[in-house]
């Protein structure tokens, strides 16, 4: 487990390694520390049953389980030509993967107010109105950045003025460690001024000059 685990680091997200490293704890305990070579097709069947009725994961968790015993006996084939248990042998179990139903044009524009402004109060006259909040500019901005890029917050929170180029947001720190540029920006990555929509070939604010982070 050492040599995969210091081979993966190079490869994986430290998300990826910890959340691996918990199937693999787990499936230790299951088989009592037997041996890599010794672990049969059937004990990956049961591993994978005893996650689901006894622990009561998700089907979802479960397939990342099988995704994590996959990913180790591929490198053990590779690095310890010790047979691969699981290819071929046992299909990734399926779960249903839920939809995503994109923002309505009426849900943003409420979602942008509520990051810009406070609720609405009255004042001693008896006049209701609303305050801009101190961090609306910034929060404005990574509400428009996540809905334009459709990043990670664990990605957005690493974002770096160097990672906005041209008007393209490139992310380094994505899923599987991919690098990997988002079309042109569109309304993200700038600070929007009230009633102007940015410019299709520059940010109204340059990267330099926002302090949102």
């Amino acid at each position: 487990m050492k040599g995969y685990s210091l081979d993966k680091k190079l490869d994986f997200s430290a998300h990826t390694v910890t959340n691996y490293a918990l199937f693999y704890r787990c499936f230790i305990e299951f088989t009592h520390d037997a041996e890599i070579e010794s672990i049969t097709t059937r004990q990956i069947r049961q591993f994978l049953v005893y996650l689901r009725e006894e622990k009561q994961h998700s089907k979802r968790t479960v397939s990342n389980g099988w995704v994590a015993l996959s990913s180790l006996w591929t490198w053990a084939q590779k690095e310890l030509e010790i047979p691969h248990v699981i290819r071929g042998k046992i299909a990734m179990p399926k779960f249903p993967r839920k939809l995503i139903k994109p923002f309505s044009r009426d849900e943003i524009k409420r979602l942008v107010e509520a990051a810009r402004y406070t609720r609405a109060w009255k004042t001693r006259q008896g006049k209701r109105t609303r305050s801009k909040l101190p961090t609306a500019d910034r929060d404005v901005a990574i509400v428009l950045t996540l809905l334009d890029s459709g990043a990670r917050v664990g990605e957005l929170v690493r974002f770096k003025i160097r990672d906005y180029v041209e008007g393209r947001l490139f992310i380094a720190h994505g899923k599987g460690l991919l690098y990997w540029a988002i079309a042109r920006v569109k309304h993200s990555g700038v600070i929007l001024p009230p009633g102007r929509m940015p410019s299709r070939t520059k940010p109204c604010l340059q990267p330099k000059r926002m302090n949102i982070w």
